[in-house]
């Protein structure tokens, strides 16, 4: 890090701050750091040596000063250097300390705070904590996020805290990744030398922490590599940016990057993956405004979520930065600076070092909460529109998907249901009650479900149990001059919003719920909607006098209230403007109560406006798009998006929401959207119908091939989310996330792996027949046929066939996938019925590694019960052939032993001339020496006990 300072006496400097620091909170881990006297003085004092020494990272190709145009009553538009150090403690897991403004120093905006207390925590191998706030003052801090007593959520708690990811465990059992030729386990993601370097570093951790002290910044280097991965401290020779900036309502923190850095997140928005790095800003800030295309310009496109996360990747590895903090905020990258522009709170920030981009996306969700394991049937097909007009329109729609052969688990419905668009009521004259019952009924004796839309806002009605309660517990957002409830308005007219921080805010909603279920209907999972909160006034509908907060700086450079309530209506201990995001976040949490402690099932929520940490509890859709082509391909980066955030279960309306589509629009959309991890088809009143039988033979036999694939793929999904439930990671993946060496898949966001094993290339041009698909350096092949595709030593394109009927499907050799033809089944637990066969991909060393979770696809007690069971299964090499084993993981759940394997194919078999099933000779196999295929048909094996196939 030497040649990265320009003081000459960093060497000595560094030895001082990163040497002693690294050994004593390696010490803590091991709890000994009190027996360390010598050593613990040794440091205070070269820290107090320290703090007379003035140390200045500068970066000579960042040049250009950061523009706060947009900005009101600015008193310094120069440079502003930011705080000092004033002291400095070392804890057992880092240091704390106070900073405090020079004296005579202003920033921006004015009222800055005088002293700051800041906070840096080594909290595992991967994870470094860093916190800045006011010392005089108790700011605002978001709650529930990285501790929740409600989900036993408590990271920074537990007891194995230091263990990186690759070894979390659910009851012993750890799924692997991959196996070389001798049935060790490989890890392929990141280049075996670094990782190798990480493991053996002298501190025991992946990264550095570093400082300097007048003026004030702090860097994170990857200790592996010497990189450095976030740098705050200003050059006060260039002046290139401002440093830490701490005032009443503004608070700006910059850092270095490389030239064209390679950035992902900062939700949510509509966008390529890869956000653009040319002076670009992303707001973030939940907002109600449809789903324009984000062009990084004012005004800010910003929508439904607010995630502060961004992953980054440097030649080949990856880290993120999450910055817990739920007021809105700008995020600037431009001219290798990244700087964040926070109207409120804290700095509350997490870096973790991956270095896999899978392992950054599991090291982030390990601190926000782990996904939610959802039922079965939630990965089912669902269908929905706003405008099914009364209950006999919803019930045509369930007959002729089941007339048509469709597969359909859930039927939706928008506001149409209700009376006068009040939560929990049924329209009396076009959705009577007794009519739902019966619809409901319906649909479960059939193994189908019943979702329903609710809305945020409660109207204004006594007589209204939802109102009449609300008041009398004290559960809405309060006006900030009267004693009484804000006024906001959406569909039925004047409302209260809940303010979800009252204590009693959840159990009102609880009981409303089961009020809703054991009287009219018993949906089976809830969607959750206008909860940016959306308000059909810009602020309080009563407001006369203007809002007594008024930050100097605009977000986005719009006024942040237009759609929504007043930032200073009252929450229980703090304002709108602080809670603002957090909507749509805990009012999912108070649902997820609803449906895991009350009904005691597994959560299916599907909720517009989320924050971090909301994946613990439901999942999301990426809201009010269009039928255009291009809402199809950008569907795809925002699914993308969510796999960061911890969000997997997420999907777009399929075939658009506004507009009216085309049969090829919608056969495509339907083709991707059926391998999106919630898929739905959905749009709004008066667009033409869009259901796959609504066009005409070329919708519906392709939507016919396209949901029975995603029936016989689900044992596959079902697996891989309760992977994430245990370790976190994603299930729609980017390229990258598996070869992040190959930088041709940093832009590449047209394609997408289902999970490490599965590469689809859709169709997302007009009038288009085949596909220009970029296969990464691996063993191919085509998922339908076995054809080989692409170069195992070497990335390549490679044109594909796409008729109008098919979306192209690949899988990776090393890759076992369980699957279940529906055979003619049109739900999921009908599909579950039927036998299951295995599809085994070869790797160059003949080898496979897969998983089957099983389990009875719902409840909140089945891993604790012991009733699920996870299979293994590998292909290997033998000295004259190879074989095929399953094996189980984990205990035996006895309901098991009545599902069947029908049959097993492997692609890449050199040659087979003779098959053995457990040990006896088969006769029913087929082996094509064109395509190397084999084929093992005819079997009737229980998934319960394990089982070997071997042809040699």
């Amino acid at each position: 890090m030497g040649s990265l300072f320009h003081n000459t006496s960093f060497p000595i400097l560094s030895f001082l701050l990163l040497l002693p620091l690294s050994l004593c909170c390696r010490q803590s881990h091991r709890m000994r750091l009190h027996s360390m006297p010598q050593l613990v003085s040794i440091v205070v004092a070269a820290l107090a040596v320290a703090l007379l020494t003035t140390t200045t990272i500068v970066n000579a190709d960042a040049n250009a000063n950061v523009d706060h145009a947009s900005g009101s009553g600015k008193v310094n538009a120069g440079f502003f250097a930011g705080y000092a150090v004033e002291s400095v403690k070392i804890t057992p897991t880092g240091l704390t300390g106070t900073l405090v403004l020079p004296a005579g120093s202003t920033g921006p905006y004015g009222n800055d705070s005088v002293r700051l207390n800041w906070l840096v925590e080594f909290q595992t191998q991967q994870r470094l904590h860093v916190k800045i706030t006011d010392a005089a003052v108790a700011r605002w801090e978001v709650p529930f996020v990285v501790d929740d007593p409600q989900s036993d959520h408590h990271p920074t708690q537990a007891d194995d805290q230091h263990m990186s990811m690759k070894h979390k465990k659910s009851n012993g059992f750890v799924y692997r990744d991959y196996l070389d030729a001798d049935g060790r386990e490989k890890k392929a993601n990141a280049p075996a030398d670094h990782l190798t370097a990480a493991a053996g570093s002298s501190n025991g951790f992946d990264f550095e922490f570093s400082y300097t002290t007048s003026p004030f910044g702090f860097a994170v280097v990857r200790q592996s590599t010497g990189d450095v991965l976030f740098n705050s401290t200003p050059s006060t020779a260039d002046q290139d940016f401002n440093g830490l900036t701490f005032e009443n309502m503004y608070l700006e923190m910059s850092t270095r990057l490389p030239d064209q850095p390679n950035i992902y997140g900062l939700g949510e928005r509509v966008h390529q993956f890869r956000l653009d790095p040319t002076g670009k800003t992303y707001t973030i800030f939940a907002r109600d405004q449809g789903t324009p295309y984000d062009d990084g310009l004012a005004p800010g496109k910003n929508l439904y979520g607010s995630h502060p996360f961004y992953l980054e990747m440097r030649n080949g590895l990856a880290h993120g930065v999450f910055n817990l903090n739920s007021n809105a905020q700008d995020v600037v990258i431009d001219n290798n600076l990244l700087t964040y522009k926070i109207v409120g709170g804290v700095f509350d920030m997490y870096f973790v070092l991956g270095p896999e981009p899978e392992s950054v996306v599991q090291q982030y969700h390990e601190l926000i909460g782990k996904p939610t394991m959802i039922p079965y049937w939630g990965l089912g097909f669902h269908q929905c529109r706003w405008g099914y007009q009364n209950i006999s329109v919803v019930e045509e729609v369930v007959r002729q998907y089941r007339v048509n052969q469709l597969p359909l688990d859930t039927m939706w419905n928008d506001i149409d249901y209700m009376d006068k668009y009040f939560d929990f009521t049924f329209d009396p004259v076009n959705f009577p009650t007794s009519q739902m019952q019966q619809f409901v009924a319906n649909l479960t004796s059939t193994n189908q479900h019943y979702m329903m839309i609710v809305d945020a806002g409660i109207p204004i009605q006594s007589g209204y149990p939802a109102y009449d309660q609300g008041i009398a517990q004290n559960v809405f957002i309060g006006d900030p001059n009267v004693n009484a409830p804000a006024l906001g308005s959406v569909w039925p007219g004047a409302v209260h919003f809940p303010d979800w921080l009252a204590a009693n805010s959840s159990s009102w909603w609880v009981n409303n719920l089961r009020d809703f279920h054991t009287n009219s209907a018993a949906f089976s999972g809830v969607w959750l909607d206008m909860n940016e909160m959306s308000n059909f006034c810009d602020g309080d509908c009563n407001r006369t006098t203007t809002p007594s907060i008024v930050p100097p700086y605009w977000p986005g450079q719009t006024d942040i209230q237009v759609k929504t309530m007043s930032m200073d209506a009252r929450h229980v201990g703090t304002t709108e403007f602080n809670a603002h995001s957090l909507f749509g976040f805990l009012e999912t949490r108070a649902t997820n109560q609803f449906l895991t402690q009350v009904l005691q099932r597994r959560p299916v929520i599907i909720s517009r406006s989320t924050f971090p940490g909301h994946g613990r509890f439901g999942g999301h859709w990426l809201g009010d798009n269009t039928a255009t082509w291009d809402d199809l391909t950008y569907s795809i980066s925002g699914v993308f998006d969510f796999q960061l955030f911890g969000i997997p279960l997420v999907g777009a309306d399929i075939c658009g929401f506004n507009g009216d589509t085309t049969e090829e629009l919608c056969t495509r959309w339907m083709q991707l959207g059926t391998l999106y991890p919630f898929s739905r088809n959905h749009n709004t009143i008066g667009a033409r119908p869009q259901e796959p039988y609504a066009f005409g033979p070329t919708l519906l036999n392709a939507s016919r091939i396209a949901l029975n694939l995603r029936y016989s793929l689900l044992p596959y999904y079902y697996t891989i989310f309760h992977r994430m439930s245990i370790v976190g990671g994603s299930l729609f993946r980017p390229l990258m996330f598996e070869w992040p060496m190959d930088s041709t898949l940093l832009e590449i966001d047209h394609q997408f792996l289902i999970g490490a094993g599965l590469l689809a290339s859709p169709v997302l041009t007009q009038g288009a027949t085949s596909v220009s698909a970029y296969f990464p350096a691996a063993v191919w092949y085509d998922f339908y046929n076995g054809a080989p595709l692409g170069n195992a030593n070497s990335g390549s394109w490679v044109t594909l066939d796409a008729p109008i009927d098919k979306i192209p499907l690949s899988i990776r050799g090393g890759h076992i996938i369980p699957m279940q033809n529906p055979n003619g089944a049109l739900t999921t637990a009908d599909t579950r019925t039927q036998p299951y066969q295995l599809l085994v991909a070869l790797d160059a060393n003949n080898t496979a590694l897969g998983y089957l979770y099983w389990d009875e696809g719902d409840g909140v007690s089945t891993e604790a019960l012991g009733h699920y069971t996870i299979l293994e299964f590998q292909a290997q090499p033998t000295d004259s052939g190879a074989q095929l084993t399953s094996t189980l993981a984990t205990p035996l759940y006895a309901p098991l032993v009545l599902s069947k394997f029908s049959s097993v194919t492997v692609y890449g078999v050199s040659s087979a001339s003779t098959v053995a099933v457990n040990g006896s000779p088969s006769l029913t196999f087929s082996y094509n020496a064109s395509s190397k295929t084999l084929v093992v048909s005819e079997l009737s094996l229980s998934l319960g006990q394990p089982f070997t196939i071997l042809w040699q």
